[in-house]
């Protein structure tokens, strides 16, 4: 996921937590979440202008460490969030359809 926006995304998590939300399109109910990347004590990496967020592979389905199999066909929208009291979502967001084979 590339910040192709002005600001960095910092990694003041005593703040706020930045994530990639996976929604459902139809009716917006949380499908997964993904935090920011961290090295592997939780210090998560700030991401500077034109920088990537590299997340690695996950599985696209995980909520509180729990995966869940949507019904399909679901279009899903994957986008950057902040989150303090509110959601926030910003940038760019990828919607696609999951359909069985």
């Amino acid at each position: 996921m590339g910040n192709t926006q002005e600001a960095t995304w910092r990694a003041e998590y005593e703040r706020f937590l930045l994530t990639l939300l996976i929604s459902a399109r139809d009716d917006g109910r949380m499908l997964g979440r993904q935090f920011l990347p961290h090295d592997g004590k939780w210090q998560f990496q700030a991401v500077p202008y034109l920088g990537d967020a590299d997340f690695g592979e996950f599985d696209l389905f995980q909520l509180r460490r729990e995966t869940r199999q949507p019904v399909l066909p679901v279009t899903v929208s994957v986008q950057m969030e902040m989150q303090s009291r509110i959601r926030v979502p910003f940038g760019e967001a990828r919607v696609f359809t999951l359909r069985a084979p």
